[in-house]
């Protein structure tokens, strides 16, 4: 786990990316409902957390949340890995890996170890509205 001070030295390290989500539908505001920290090596990137708020996981966030980090590990020239702790409640997160087309390429000590090659990248749904917004 990071604490809040962490996660804001980190949000400035060249080494790393801080990504958080929030949600809007024409019912209103869900609020920041995902965040995600990705560690940049120089041979592959590795997502080292992804939280996702369970009210939205079955509206596909987290898969649209992988697909932005998967196309800048591509535009970085790097394959993509994810760690991830299984649990009896992020077996949806689980999925959501599965369906991005990360395979497992370690599983040791309750952490398994997901990679992708970035060969596949599922484009973003036509219905859903990206924007991108960097904070200083």
């Amino acid at each position: 786990t990071y604490s809040y001070a962490e996660l804001n030295k980190l949000r400035h390290s060249d080494n790393h990316l801080l990504f958080v989500s929030s949600l809007d539908d024409r019912y209103g505001t869900y609020g920041t409902i995902g965040l995600a920290l990705v560690e940049k090596e120089p041979d592959f990137w590795t997502v080292k957390l992804l939280l996702m708020s369970c009210r939205v996981m079955s509206r596909g966030v987290g898969t649209i949340m992988m697909t932005h980090i998967m196309n800048l590990a591509k535009e970085a020239g790097v394959p993509l890995r994810a760690h991830f702790i299984p649990n009896g409640r992020n077996r949806m997160m689980y999925i959501t890996y599965k369906f991005g087309g990360f395979n497992e390429i370690q599983n040791e000590d309750n952490l398994v170890i997901f990679e992708n090659d970035l060969e596949n990248i599922q484009p973003f749904p036509g219905y859903v509205d990206i924007r991108i917004v960097e904070l200083a």
